[in-house]
């Protein structure tokens, strides 16, 4: 055998949130790597859900409610305009045509 020694990482640590398993300063699913904000905030989408709920707005609102969220996140409203309103395009047919999103869609009620 030779005397090569394989280096080996670092040890793994205990995660500091024990319900997601997430440890400290890591990137959850809002937030970007650069920590602006790339999804809605959870109170967003709680306020959304609430409205809901409560008959307030239906399930095509709600998608729009969300989509607007989205758009409205610290990230996008850096880019350029053009590239804003073809992220937008791009949110809405996803929804009309991707299976996964549009079950989604019709889960909150949304008309196809």
């Amino acid at each position: 055998m030779s005397d090569i020694k394989i280096p080996t990482g670092p040890k793994p640590t205990a995660p500091t949130d024990a319900t997601t398993g997430v440890e400290e300063g890591a990137a959850g699913p809002a937030e970007a790597v650069d920590g602006t904000d790339a999804a809605p905030s959870a109170d967003a989408v709680t306020r959304i859900a609430e409205d809901l709920a409560a008959g307030r707005i239906d399930g095509d609102q709600a998608v729009e409610r969300i989509i607007a969220e989205t758009m409205d996140s610290e990230m996008v409203k850096q880019a350029p305009e053009t590239l804003r309103a073809e992220l937008a395009e791009t949110l809405r047919n996803l929804i009309e045509t991707d299976p996964h999103l549009r079950s989604l869609a019709r889960g909150l009620g949304a008309e196809d």
